[in-house]
């Protein structure tokens, strides 16, 4: 008898419950804020993935200086995504500058 993972049972559950984009956006999101954590650990309180659809990962900052280090990075963090077993691949970042007053 052989286990599988929890994550492809609940992707499973998901897509039965047409669901699946929003947990598979969901879980591409906590693996690259992960990967913050790991790799870029300077920048986690500025960078914050919020959205993946189309293959497109949309990462928010509200600081113009850690968006042009995002800017600069993302070949680099394209690279760490591309080594995780993900459900679906991140193609392309877009960097969403969000102005708070």
């Amino acid at each position: 008898m052989s286990f599988e993972k929890a994550e492809k049972f609940l992707l499973c559950a998901a897509q039965k419950y047409n669901i699946k984009p929003q947990a598979v956006a969901a879980l591409v999101c906590k693996r690259a804020k992960n990967i913050f954590f790991d790799h870029f650990s300077e920048f986690v309180e500025f960078w914050d993935p919020i959205k993946f659809e189309n293959q497109k990962l949309t990462i928010a900052t509200n600081n113009s200086a850690a968006a042009s280090e995002l800017f600069l990075r993302t070949n680099e963090i394209l690279d760490l995504l591309k080594n995780i077993d993900l459900p679906e691949q991140v193609l392309e970042i877009c960097i969403r500058r969000n102005i708070k007053k």
